[in-house]
């Protein structure tokens, strides 16, 4: 591991699990050694497992788009009097995080692809970041999405 001061340190670090949700730890480096418990805690899915008839509202310093996805996987994005719609899917990566892939298919955007990750605080709040790619080939200059927040409804 890096120090905070910049100089190599390394550090061998040894876990034993001792029960599902803890263990014990051992630590060495030239500087000294130490050892301790840890703990892990389950957490609640908060992501939901599916977006499919929902409304998600994004907020970006107080503006940004709604939307509007349906049970059979297009969805419809209505923002500063536009609206766009294509196919979308959706995956749960971890209880907090899960990820939107919009491929737009309407006639002002068609051929655009975004990604919006959904970072759960709540089961229907949290925060949220992605990109945006107008020409879809991967490693183009994407738009970013921005941070901000999200609502589910």
């Amino acid at each position: 591991m890096t120090s905070a001061l910049g100089t190599t340190n390394i550090t061998t670090i040894d876990l034993a699990f001792t029960s599902p949700t803890g263990g014990n730890y051992a630590w060495s480096n030239v500087n000294g050694s130490g050892s301790g418990t840890i703990t892990f805690s389950a957490i609640n899915n908060l992501a939901p497992a599916s977006i499919g008839g929902k409304i998600v509202s994004l907020s970006d310093n107080g503006k940004g788009p709604i939307l509007m996805f349906s049970e059979d996987g297009i969805f419809v994005r209505k923002q500063n009097g536009k609206t766009d719609s294509g196919n979308y899917s959706f995956t749960r990566y971890s209880p907090t995080v899960g990820v939107i892939q919009q491929d737009f298919t309407d006639s002002t955007e068609g051929g655009a692809l975004g990604f919006i990750e959904l970072n759960s605080a709540t089961t229907n709040s949290g925060s949220v970041c992605g990109v945006y790619y107008s020409n879809p080939v991967y490693g183009s200059d994407p738009d970013n999405i921005g941070l901000g927040t999200f609502t589910i409804k």
